[in-house]
């Protein structure tokens, strides 16, 4: 705000009082104008100081209200709070307790997983034996099978054999008949026996024992073949019959030369060896033998050479 303007006064002490009090009066309405100024900013701020009051008195009724508010669900919460202690004590005394089931029923398991063992053990020994017993039925039953086909291949073969020894024997009447008539200078008996001691050397069978007129049976030679150095040699022969159909050959050699029932043979064609055969009957000079093994290129045939198998 401008001051006004002073008026001008003559000069010397008498002037300076006018002056004077003008300057107090200017200055008093400075402090007045300045009081008031500084009174409407009082009244200003003490009105922004009662809205703030009457502000904050809200906030205090809403924050009196708010605690209230809480302090009842402070009371909810100490109530679940107490609930809370209390199931809690009994969920630790079931705990406790549980503790005790659970250890005994770890002990049970226990027990259980070791008799759950040996029975497991017990199933697989039984297994086992139930497939080891499986396996020994099976084994009977091919073994049986194979000796019912071996039983009747030796029925068979022993068929074949007993035809041609009663073929062999018509050959042997046939052949004394026919010889009958050229015997002289001989007893009748004496004739006959001759005769049939011929006819089976003939055939290759040896002739039976005789006897004599006082009752004295006399046996044929046994004849028994050994090398130089003393020992038995070798049975060495020809094959005389095949029998594809039936698995079986015949040699013509047999136990007066040291053919055994059992004995291996090996059959020879040249340097080769073509098949082996196992003597299944022997004659005195032949043998019926079972075909053990025979090439499939080159089957066994008559005229083959059969030698004794080393041992």
């Amino acid at each position: 705000m401008p001051l006004p303007k002073l008026p001008s006064f003559g000069r010397g002490p008498a002037a300076l009082v006018p002056f004077l009090a003008i300057l107090g009066g200017v200055g008093a309405l400075a402090l007045i104008m300045a009081g008031q100024s500084q009174i409407k900013r009082l009244q200003q701020q003490m009105a922004m100081t009662r809205q703030q009051m009457v502000q904050l008195e809200a906030e205090n009724q809403d924050l009196g209200q708010r605690l209230q508010s809480l302090q009842g669900e402070r009371k909810e919460v100490d109530k679940r709070m107490t609930a809370l202690k209390d199931q809690l004590t009994a969920a630790s005394g079931e705990l406790e307790r549980s503790k005790i089931t659970l250890a005994e029923f770890e002990e049970r398991y226990s027990r259980l997983s070791q008799e759950r063992t040996q029975l497991a053990q017990q199933v697989a020994t039984l297994t086992n034996e139930r497939e080891a017993t499986a396996q020994k039925v099976k084994d009977l039953e091919v073994g049986n099978e194979d000796l019912r086909r071996s039983a009747g291949r030796l029925r068979e073969r022993f068929a074949l054999l007993d035809r041609d020894y009663r073929l062999l024997a018509d050959k042997l009447g046939t052949l004394e008949r026919s010889q009958q008539g050229s015997v002289m200078a001989v007893s009748p008996s004496a004739a006959s026996a001759v005769s049939a001691a011929s006819v089976l050397r003939s055939v290759g069978e040896t002739p039976p024992a005789m006897t004599s007129p006082g009752g004295v049976v006399e046996l044929p030679p046994i004849v028994v073949r050994k090398d130089q150095a003393g020992m038995s040699a070798p049975v060495r022969g020809r094959v005389i019959d095949v029998s594809d159909s039936h698995n079986f050959v015949v040699v013509d050699k047999g136990s007066v030369d040291g053919v055994r029932l059992g004995m291996t043979l090996d059959i020879l064609r040249g340097s080769a060896t073509v098949g082996r055969v196992s003597v299944i009957r022997a004659r005195p000079n032949m043998s019926a033998c079972d075909i053990v093994r025979s090439g499939t290129t080159s089957p066994l045939q008559v005229g083959d050479l059969a030698v004794q198998s080393s041992p």
